[in-house]
């Protein structure tokens, strides 16, 4: 889609998740200490069209949805299944140097959390209704409110994978570790 957003986004809808996460070969490029996941291709020699960052798609069951405005972060944390969440870590497990000990997972069971820190004064507005649409379609898209959505519910997001550094404590300052958001 050339209107995609950096920002995660979900719908109601249902197609298979076997069809919603290809495999890749993911490209790690980073930048001043961070990676970010561009999708491997051979280079033309021309910067007529540069690569974005890579995007991924699945299905799962809203389990709980924190998308009001004024919030530390927008969040959803849905049912994927483990098997789901293992093709996610193997993805994740190609990060350079990545370090499994003590690493911090999105993941809680077959639940994953879905993070977006855009916009947080505003309630979440990147949701829309995917019942009998090509969700690929942005023009088809339907826009709905975080009011809208209900637990229980088949939801399909899109998001990005951003590994994070870990950062030591300090004087006044909690540290955490080396991990992953969604």
């Amino acid at each position: 889609m050339a209107h995609r957003s950096k920002k995660s986004s979900l719908a109601t809808v249902s197609p298979p998740p076997s069809e919603i996460i290809p495999d890749r070969i993911v490209q790690w490029v980073s930048n001043k200490g961070r990676y970010y996941a561009f999708e491997s291709r051979a280079s033309d020699g021309t910067d007529d069209n540069p690569q974005q960052i890579l995007e991924f798609e699945i299905i799962g069951i809203l389990t709980k949805a924190f998308l009001q405005a004024s919030a530390k972060s927008h969040t959803i944390i849905a049912n994927i299944g483990l098997a789901e969440i293992d093709h996610i870590k193997s993805i994740i497990r190609s990060v350079p140097n990545f370090e499994e000990r003590g690493y911090r997972w999105p993941f809680d069971g077959p639940d994953v959390k879905f993070t977006s820190k855009d916009n947080l004064e505003d309630m979440y507005e990147e949701i829309w209704d995917g019942h009998d649409i090509d969700v690929h379609n942005i023009d088809s898209r339907i826009p709905l409110t975080a009011d809208d959505l209900e637990e229980g519910s088949k939801v399909f997001v899109e998001y990005t994978i951003t590994p994070y550094s870990a950062k030591k404590a300090r004087a006044n300052v909690e540290g955490f570790k080396v991990g992953i958001t969604l």
